[in-house]
């Protein structure tokens, strides 16, 4: 693993994912992913998944300033929603699909419909099935053995365990999986990236990770403020443009490394690194630990192949991944949790070089 501490500045590639509006339970409106009736639409535009399917999505015009602020407000009102976050106000510049799909890897605001979701972004591969703890997206159905997602979600990059998604025209919200509205859905899949075989033009200012396939290039990829992780199978391929500013962490990992492959060139200019390029004969490091006994009634051992000083951070999480034990302050491998929450946890080591290491653990 290349552990780089500098601010960079990353251009990064996105490709529009198609959404329209999802299901709004406060109002009933059109699961289909239609515009809503407050919303009026003004145009088509095409848009184009990771794997290239290009599918339709619609252009609506903006509501008043007053409308904006009687929408946000009733929805952050709602019966049984005191603990949502607002991240943004109301709009009808897009809607949860995609925000979800399309927006958050880099694309227009736009609608999209819910079809478009399974058609083209699950159809064609390029995002699969996986566990909440790999999710970057979210889809909520209604009933079970429904083929349409009637709301779509992201987990947020910035709050661990929580997730930011809309109800058509509403404000944008950070919330719990099943938090608030959430209750309604009687299934919840969860979806991450296939892979990227190539990432540029872009700027990056949030959290992020890059998952590549077996060879990732990038190119004109700046990163301001922010914590980027690139990973890729064999080899990661840096072109021109990619910098990072003093103070962003950027760590960059080949799963597979290939033992011919030549050493990375690195050269640092005036404060900045420059990426020239990092092959597969950089390795990552093997870290590992274990929980024992396991299963067990809360409290259990954590048996590592290090040195606890290297843990950052430690995380239990339940199955909705919300955070029943954590600390900063690691002094013990003995964890006596203080809760009756029974069922599988997710147990999530954040180390000092911004490894993440994770298993799994059953309390009794």
């Amino acid at each position: 693993m290349l552990k780089v501490i500098t601010t960079i500045s990353i251009t990064v590639l996105f490709f529009a994912f198609s959404h329209l509006c999802c299901a709004q339970i406060i109002s009933g409106s059109d699961v289909s992913g239609n515009s809503s009736d407050a919303c009026a639409i003004i145009g088509d535009i095409y848009l184009k998944t990771p794997k290239g399917t290009i599918f339709q999505g619609s252009v609506c015009a903006e509501m008043e300033p007053e409308e904006i602020l009687q929408i946000t407000n009733r929805d952050l009102s709602a019966e049984n929603c005191e603990t949502i976050v607002l991240v943004d106000s109301a709009s009808c510049m897009y809607n949860c699909h995609s925000y979800a799909w399309n927006m958050t890897e880099g694309g227009p605001k736009c609608w999209i419909k819910a079809q478009d979701v399974i058609n083209s972004y699950i159809g064609d591969g390029s995002f699969v099935e996986t566990t909440i703890e790999d999710a970057e997206k979210v889809l909520y159905f209604v009933t079970v053995g429904s083929k349409v997602g009637n709301h779509s979600a992201v987990k947020s990059t910035t709050h661990y365990g929580l997730f930011e998604s809309k109800f058509t025209e509403g404000p944008l919200l950070r919330h719990e999986l099943r938090d608030c509205y959430f209750k309604e859905y009687e299934v919840i899949r969860f979806y991450r990236m296939s892979c990227r075989k190539e990432y540029k033009n872009k700027t990056i200012s949030v959290n992020l990770n890059i998952m590549g396939c077996d060879t990732l290039t990038i190119e004109n990829v700046n990163i301001t403020d922010s914590t980027v992780t690139i990973t890729a199978n064999e080899e990661v391929i840096f072109k021109s443009g990619f910098y990072a500013a003093e103070g962003t962490d950027v760590s960059i990992s080949i799963v597979n490394p290939i033992q011919t492959a030549p050493p990375n060139n690195v050269t640092t200019i005036s404060g900045e690194t420059e990426y020239q390029s990092l092959n597969n004969s950089e390795k990552k490091n093997i870290y590992e630990f274990t929980l024992s006994p396991n299963p067990n009634s809360g409290t259990f051992k954590i048996n590592t192949n290090f040195p606890l000083t290297e843990v950052a951070h430690l995380k239990n999480t339940n199955a909705l991944g919300v955070s029943v034990f954590e600390t900063n302050n690691l002094i013990s491998n003995e964890i006596q949790m203080h809760t009756s929450a029974k069922g599988v946890h997710l147990v999530l080591l954040a180390l000092i070089d911004k490894t993440v290491l994770t298993q799994k653990i059953i309390i009794h």
